[in-house]
């Protein structure tokens, strides 16, 4: 895994932290991992009938 660094809204912070609290993710990091697959996914399906990404991690395209 590669470090990433980025700013999100208070709001959302907020609200991962708490999903962390009540036991949904085991950090923040997960929560945001989770939520980064979820969207390439629906990317992937809206691009399959488009042009498709070529970059995509071999991960995400061989999942669904």
């Amino acid at each position: 895994m590669k470090l990433v660094t980025f700013l999100l809204p208070g709001g959302y912070l907020e609200g991962i932290d708490r999903l962390v609290e009540l036991g949904r993710f085991q950090s923040r990091s997960e929560a945001v991992r989770i939520a980064v697959k979820e969207i390439m996914k629906g990317e992937l399906r809206y691009t399959k009938a488009k042009k498709p990404l070529r970059k995509m991690p071999i991960a995400l395209l061989s999942e669904t």
